[in-house]
């Protein structure tokens, strides 16, 4: 959330009728709150904490950051993807790329450029009509992660092992 807090101090402040919505807690929560309010954004951020509604307040927002320093296969962008959201995220190694097309449903930053994604976020913004081009492009390629294209993926590497 370092990098997230970074990177939409100078989107929170040219765009003062915006706000970001932050999930989730930890050891480190505090120090996020913190760094919002050194930066002067504390009151255009909420910290929502944990929550078992998420799949439901999809619909409230429009668009997903995602500041990772690492990922896996980052399932909270597939989710943002079947919920029409345009996706804004560092292009680190594994995972967002997998997911996002850069330019079509989404936009890669060049991994902890936080200037480059509040370049990003804010040309989502102040352009209604891409960010919209890119939600009604947000399912392209989610075919590629249903359960069934995994289990016949597996199931054919079990077969060719075997």
């Amino acid at each position: 959330f370092d990098l997230l807090i970074k990177a939409m101090a100078p989107v929170l402040k040219r765009h003062r009728d915006w706000t970001l919505d932050i999930f989730g807690d930890g050891e480190f929560f505090e120090d996020i709150k913190t760094m919002a309010k050194d930066f002067g954004i504390s009151d255009s951020v909420n910290f929502l904490g944990m929550r078992s509604d998420l799949r439901e307040r999809y619909g409230d927002y429009a668009m997903y950051v995602l500041p990772s320093y690492h990922e896996g296969l980052p399932l909270v962008l597939l989710e943002a993807k079947l919920n029409r959201l345009p996706i804004v995220s560092f292009d680190i190694s594994t995972g967002p790329s997998e997911i996002v097309e850069n330019g079509v449903n989404g936009i890669l930053i060049k991994p902890y450029d936080t200037e480059k994604m509040a370049e990003a976020v804010c040309s989502l913004i102040e352009n209604g009509e891409l960010r919209q081009k890119m939600s009604d492009s947000s399912k392209n390629g989610i075919e590629k992660f249903s359960k069934e294209t995994i289990k016949n993926r597996w199931k054919s590497l079990i077969e060719e092992l075997l």
